[in-house]
């Protein structure tokens, strides 16, 4: 009789343990998904820094156990500093800078855009294996009536991009 008490205590331990836990998990998974949705996927990655295609594989990743942590965003910074166009010899300046927060290992693509010229320069790097880049435009050029452009970089893995407007360079 006493090791039907114990058997009975047993087993409504574990229906009322077991039930907690599993709730737990599918209040986990269903966070998981609404944080994926409507665009969510794109600022997100797994701890171990899986980076999401789309939103279904941000709510498989998660519903397989992976917790989700925020992802910090690319960002750029630009340089320009004072040249001579060697053809013309005309004063102007080169494009350099820094990237990070990318994808690691990948081609990350640099387009500068000239303002009101309709030119364009474009290259790629490849980010380091921290998610870090360096782009230099040099040997380009570009002559002092281009004043201002937009420099965007574009991570391949993600399809993310980030965009810096310079309005204003230094010409001699």
């Amino acid at each position: 009789m006493k090791s039907w008490r114990i058997f009975l205590v047993l087993v409504g331990l574990l229906v009322v343990f077991g039930s907690g836990v599993q709730g737990g998990m599918a209040q986990g998974n269903s966070d998981a998904a609404h944080a994926c949705q409507t665009g969510g996927w794109e600022q997100l990655k797994g701890t171990d820094g899986t980076l999401f295609a789309d939103q279904d594989a941000c709510v498989r990743y998660a519903a397989q156990g992976g917790m989700l942590i925020t992802r910090t965003l690319p960002s750029i910074t630009v340089s320009v500093a004072p040249a001579v166009v060697s053809a013309s010899g005309e004063p102007g300046f080169t494009i350099s800078g820094t990237g990070t927060n990318f994808t690691p290992n990948v081609w990350v693509h640099f387009q500068v855009q000239f303002h009101g010229s309709g030119v364009t320069w474009s290259h790629t790097f490849t980010a380091d294996s921290q998610g870090g880049v360096s782009f230099n435009f040099v040997p380009f050029v570009a002559p002092c009536r281009y004043q201002g452009f937009d420099v965007t970089a574009y991570d391949t893995a993600t399809g993310q991009s980030v965009t810096t407007a310079v309005t204003t360079v230094p010409c001699g």
